[in-house]
């Protein structure tokens, strides 16, 4: 992320005002949560994006998400270097360091005093001159902000399952827009959950072009095959909590590989689950009409699951977020 500051000299400076200086704010100010826009911190409500910010007009933004849990992030490096990865692929000139984003998000954080927590970091392109279409002509923005917890499902379907529809719809196909890149063009996502509403479904899986399983909105998808998981390996996001997975499974010594899946291979899965930020690994139990497994939580999902979430409760991966003033600094 250094190679790409703009050298703005006194944004960076009225950062470091702000992220070193203290503050009083009535505590009910941030219960919403908080966000960081135009070098200032404001409550969630009062955040505002101008009207033509490519952001907004053209869908043209990157953005990660990471979550807090006991007071901690988890695995803070590897989002905040994909987060660098996708500002490098859209070519934006991010203008905070590392240390100074990190900086940002633990004062959002703190201003809420959540200790379970979605923070997310975004990228835009910004705004040209008037009329111009020129990229190279707009001033790109960081933004950050801090809710609590969200997650992609209520908590009776993290606990119990998902029903999930397969959407005839293409997933954009990454020569279009990196699927690596977590971004705002969610418009296939948007309609494959209409699709799978009426289709009394919570959620859905999209196709890619050559008939293949990619992904759902906001998760990877895993399935278990005898003793074997396998993932889509294309088309898909480069999830944290996917590459989590991966390691729970050396861990236990479990078989797993990336793989083509079709929508006919779900069906003869025994067991299913979503891999997500919003809620970690959540059991898929139908897939449209389609029971899966016995209709509940299989074993090797509920023994990923528990581990996922006693290693996190135990430190694993974790930055305090408040540690600089357990430290009295």
């Amino acid at each position: 992320m250094d190679n790409y500051q703009c050298g703005d000299i006194e944004a960076i400076a009225m950062l470091r005002d702000l992220t070193e200086r203290p503050f009083a704010v009535e505590p009910m100010s941030y219960a919403a949560g908080c966000a960081f826009i135009d070098d200032d911190y404001v409550s969630l409500r009062d955040a505002k994006l101008p009207l033509m910010d490519w952001g907004f007009t053209r869908g043209d933004a990157c953005q990660d998400t990471i979550s807090v849990r006991g007071g901690n992030f988890f695995r803070l490096h590897d989002h905040v270097v994909r987060f660098e990865d996708s500002c490098r692929t859209l070519r934006y000139a991010c203008p905070f360091t590392r240390e100074q984003i990190v900086s940002v998000m633990r004062e959002c954080v703190r201003r809420t005093g959540l200790t379970e927590a979605t923070v997310q970091i975004i990228m835009t392109r910004g705004a040209g001159p008037t009329g111009s279409r020129d990229p190279r002509e707009c001033r790109h923005r960081f933004m950050a902000y801090c809710v609590p917890f969200i997650t992609v499902a209520k908590a009776e379907q993290l606990a119990q399952g998902l029903s999930v529809h397969i959407s005839n719809r293409w997933r954009l196909p990454s020569e279009t827009v990196p699927s690596e890149i977590k971004n705002y063009h969610w418009i296939d996502f948007t309609l494959a959950l209409f699709d799978a509403y009426e289709h009394d479904c919570d959620s859905a899986l999209l196709l890619g072009k050559h008939g293949l399983i990619t992904e759902g909105p906001g998760f990877n998808v895993f399935a278990l095959f005898d003793d074997r998981l396998v993932t889509p390996g294309e088309n898909v996001l480069a999830g944290i909590t996917r590459r989590t997975v991966f390691e729970l499974c050396v861990e236990l010594g479990i078989r797993h590989r990336e793989g083509p899946l079709l929508p006919e291979d779900l069906a003869r899965a025994s067991e299913i689950f979503a891999s997500t930020t919003a809620g970690g690994l959540v059991p898929i139990v139908r897939i449209d009409e389609t029971t899966i497994g016995d209709g509940g939580p299989g074993p090797l999902t509920s023994r990923l699951r528990d581990l996922y979430w006693r290693k996190r409760d135990a430190g694993w991966y974790a930055t305090p977020v408040y540690e600089e003033l357990e430290n009295g600094e």
